[in-house]
């Protein structure tokens, strides 16, 4: 994900999640949380996603930006692009998935190599 140049240009995005049964507890994930696994790919708390159906006022928001919600260095801005999250042409068998975490252990790149297989990610 990192290695996407949009992701690293922009700062505000649009989810399109069409595998929320994949995710943690079969359910969509809260913009904070977003800003969580943006603040560890980018190492930085300048970035906010929210899901296409989730809206936040610019209100609501700035409470958001001065708690510790991954998002204190995010600048209010309404340059949103769009990222499409949907499967790839890998299934997440029982072995699959214990191939992605010995992969992730052990063979990094293989790990991000098999990752693509069974995520795709779009921005625009």
């Amino acid at each position: 994900m990192k290695k996407n140049s949009l992701l690293e240009k922009y700062n505000s995005f649009i989810i399109y999640d069409e595998l929320k049964n994949y995710n943690n507890l079969n359910r969509s994930y809260r913009f904070y949380e977003y800003g969580g696994m943006l603040d560890q790919i980018f190492g930085n708390q300048n970035k906010f996603a929210r899901l296409s159906d989730q809206d936040i006022g610019e209100s609501t928001l700035l409470k958001y930006i001065t708690s510790s919600l991954k998002l204190k260095n995010y600048k209010i801005d309404n340059n949103f692009r769009k990222v499409y999250i949907s499967k790839g042409d890998m299934d997440m068998t029982f072995v699959n998935v214990v191939k992605c975490i010995y992969y992730k252990i052990f063979f990094k790149e293989k790990y991000d190599f098999i990752l693509q297989k069974i995520l795709l990610l779009k921005v625009i």
